[in-house]
C-alpha cells in the first residue's frame, strides 16, 4: 500500500463487526514512517453498544478523500482503491519534476 501521499487517516470500527478485521489489517499495514512523518492517524474502538458505522477514510495530499466501509471487502480490495489514487498522484509528481 503507498501510503506517502495520505495526509490523514481515520479509522473507525466495532471489536466485533464484520469489518474489524479489515480495518485492524489496515491500521497494521501502516508504516512507521508514515506513522512518524506527519500523517495525521486516528484510529476509535467504538462501543457494541453505540451507534457508529465502521469506516476507513484517508485524506491524501491533494485533499482528495476516499472513505470506505471495510465490511464491504477485503484489505487488499480496499488497498487497491488507496494505491489507484496514490499511482495518480506519483504519476502527477513525475510530469511536475
Amino acid at each position: 500500500m503507498i501510503t506517502k501521499y495520505f495526509t490523514n487517516i481515520a479509522v473507525q470500527f466495532k471489536a466485533s463487526s464484520a469489518g474489524a478485521h479489515t480495518a485492524r489489517t489496515f491500521l497494521a499495514a501502516i508504516p512507521l514512517s508514515a506513522k512518524t512523518g506527519g500523517t495525521k492517524i486516528v484510529a476509535k474502538v467504538l462501543p457494541e453498544a453505540g451507534n457508529g458505522e465502521d469506516k476507513i477514510e484517508v485524506k491524501f495530499k491533494d485533499g482528495h478523500v476516499i472513505k470506505v466501509d471495510p465490511k464491504l471487502g477485503k484489505f487488499v480490495d480496499l488497498s487497491r482503491q488507496f494505491d489507484s489514487h496514490s499511482q495518480k498522484l506519483k504519476i502527477a509528481e513525475k510530469i511536475d519534476a
